[in-house]
């Protein structure tokens, strides 16, 4: 019986097919946040992507796999190709709430809130209050639903309804906000100023 083996992404060593971390450099095989990419460079990315794909080839149902490319493409700013890898991570495991929170990045793909069409604003929310739903305590999800809560809607004098009557910015804790996730926040959407979200 053979075992798989697979490499690291960032220093080539040969790891056993289960492996979450090199046991040589420390990096991570399997990404799940922006904020451990932000400190990498384009060609190291490339290297995950590399890796995800072979992965993908082996089984392309692997969440871990879908997600950590879906967040490679988004550091990339490869929105389409993000877009579709979240979208196969939540129909394969629609219990994710990270999946439809980096899904709705890659739908608001570095436009203004304020411009977004409104049937493509009620898709956004729709997988935002998903992911609300589903934690509550996410900061990040909160900070995104308050952003759109005022450089949407009371910007373009709409009436708040359902989930943006809650007052976010009491339910977020900021202490708890990863810097680099916020930056990439920042660099997949555009507001008015974000001075006004405290970011």
């Amino acid at each position: 019986m053979s075992t798989t083996t697979i490499q690291c992404p960032q220093c080539l060593a040969p790891l056993s097919g289960s492996a979450k971390v090199c046991e040589y450099c420390g990096s991570k095989i399997f990404v799940d946040s922006l904020a451990y990419l932000s400190n990498l460079d384009a060609p190291v990315i490339q290297k995950y992507i590399k890796s995800y794909k072979e992965k993908l080839n082996e089984d392309s149902n692997n969440v871990e796999g879908l997600m950590g490319i879906g967040l490679c493409y988004l550091i990339l700013k490869m929105y389409p190709l993000a877009k579709s890898s979240f979208e196969k991570v939540i129909n394969i495991h629609p219990d994710i709430a990270k999946a439809y929170y980096y899904y709705s990045l890659s739908l608001i793909a570095e436009r203004r809130i304020k411009s977004i069409p409104s049937k493509e604003m009620k898709v956004i929310e729709s997988y935002l209050n998903t992911a609300y739903t589903m934690d509550n305590g996410f900061n990040l999800i909160l900070l995104l639903l308050h952003i759109i809560q005022v450089d949407y809607y009371l910007a373009n004098g709409l009436m708040l309804k359902g989930a943006f009557n809650n007052d976010f910015t009491s339910l977020i804790n900021y202490d708890e906000l990863d810097i680099s996730e916020i930056e990439r926040l920042k660099s997949a959407i555009k507001v008015h100023d974000f001075k006004i979200f405290k970011i």
